[in-house]
């Protein structure tokens, strides 16, 4: 293979745009098969999330919308190329807008603005190829191209407030929760408090307010579009791409590989946001005000679309009544959807249902050893300050790891008495819930 000049090199950068296509795609798949599987239909984002590697794999994956050395004319695939990269761009866009909510601002900033710099370079690159005529965009794809790339910001902006308009709302349900929590409860009772907190924990994940928000399912309503443009297209060109080739184009035959990988990835990227256009807007009571944080463009078709849809059985919506006033919101006046909380509960079911079927061994082996509790009260100090600042009273999360600590430290014990009971407290204290899961594994 002999190059005489760049424009050889260039069906294997097309083979390179493809490849980082093929990751996004993979990426958002991940997602995808992780949120059913755990039955989280408001997807969120694990894998695909906004971070520099994701920022250089999508600025990547741009090259052919951003090329202006080629020219469409010679070419009419090369149009289509192009148009369907920007309907990637924003596919893409709107799959990893929940994870803006697993940043802190200092990150979130710094994302952003390389996002920023990103976007900024594709509305320049694409407005000279529309105002010299070389690449044609009609209203449909203009109208797509400016909303979605603006939308991301305007949530970016919205990050940091509701962050702490949730963590507020936490503070309220963990004290709701407290007022009326009893000493003594059953097995029921037990399970009833632990789903008011997993409720409160899921709700008050800024990724899971993000996901259920207008821009959310407004990116959703577009997918839907561009997808099924992107299906239709593929289906009718796809013989034409592979059989007839694009001869003029310094691609050549990569083209057809950019131009599927990048239509597949429409495909995949678009399950998320429509998957949760579907479960948070089916049902969801808009807000009474306007809202200021998002473009809610479409609020008058979901409004319908709520009166048709919202016919929940009389079980399902008995335990959604129980336990709605444990969702923690921003608005006051918006009401969540019955369908993510039906799968919220049907999520924290499946998984109290198979930790009763997997006994903690080796708590239970060492608690079948034990004589009583008496060292540990003794042991324990009130002036001691807890490992939490909200650490339930009576609660020996610090005691137990002390003197855990201490009795690892002692000299000529063997090495399986220290693994059992390091197995043993892992296993406790996961079962208090308090995260000192880390404080174990460090001793």
């Amino acid at each position: 293979m002999v190059w005489e000049s760049p424009n050889d090199a260039m069906p294997w950068v097309g083979l390179y745009v493809g490849v980082a296509s093929l990751i996004c795609t993979l990426a958002m798949a991940a997602d995808a098969v992780q949120a059913i599987w755990r039955w989280k239909l408001w997807f969120p984002n694990k894998f695909f999330t906004l971070n520099a590697s994701i920022i250089t794999l999508i600025s990547i994956a741009m090259k052919l919308p951003l090329d202006l050395t080629t020219d469409p004319t010679s070419c009419g695939r090369v149009e289509n190329a192009k148009i369907t990269g920007i309907y990637f761009l924003v596919t893409m866009l709107a799959n990893f807008l929940p994870s803006f909510g697993l940043m802190d601002d200092r990150e979130l900033l710094m994302n952003v603005v390389a996002l920023g710099i990103l976007v900024i370079t594709v509305y320049v690159n694409i407005g000279i190829q529309v105002f010299t005529r070389v690449l044609q965009m009609y209203v449909d794809i203009l109208l797509v191209f400016i909303f979605a790339f603006v939308w991301p910001f305007s949530v970016a902006l919205t990050v940091s407030a509701s962050r702490k308009r949730l963590e507020y709302r936490y503070k309220e349900s963990q004290r709701l929760v407290s007022s009326f929590q009893e000493k003594r409860f059953s097995s029921k009772g037990l399970k009833n408090y632990v789903k008011k907190y997993w409720m409160m924990t899921e709700t008050r994940n800024p990724q899971f307010a993000i996901a259920c928000s207008p821009v959310s399912s407004a990116f959703g309503v577009i997918c839907l579009y561009i997808s099924f443009v992107s299906v239709v297209n593929l289906l009718v060109g796809l013989e034409d791409y592979i059989y007839g080739g694009c001869v003029t184009s310094d691609y050549k035959w990569s083209l057809t590989i950019i131009y599927i990988m990048q239509s597949v990835g429409i495909v995949v990227g678009s399950i998320a946001p429509v998957f949760r256009c579907l479960s948070s807007v089916g049902h969801y009571n808009l807000s009474k005000e306007w809202s200021k944080n998002h473009l809610n463009v479409f609020r008058s078709c979901l409004e319908r679309f709520q009166k048709i849809t919202n016919t929940p059985t009389s079980n399902a919506s008995s335990d959604i009544k129980e336990y709605s006033m444990y969702v923690v919101q921003i608005e006051e006046d918006a009401k969540l959807s019955d369908k993510i909380l039906r799968n919220t509960l049907r999520y924290i079911t499946r998984l109290l249902n198979a930790s009763e079927k997997k006994e903690p061994h080796n708590l239970m082996v060492l608690l079948e050893k034990s004589i009583g509790f008496n060292g540990v009260v003794e042991f324990e100090n009130d002036q001691v300050q807890p490992l939490y600042e909200e650490e339930t009273h009576s609660c020996w999360s610090l005691v137990i790891v002390t003197l855990t600590s201490i009795a690892i430290a002692l000299p000529n014990i063997a090495s399986r008495q220290v693994k059992s009971l390091l197995s043993s407290m892992r296993e406790g204290l996961q079962i208090a819930g308090k995260g000192s899961l880390d404080s174990a594994q460090r001793l």
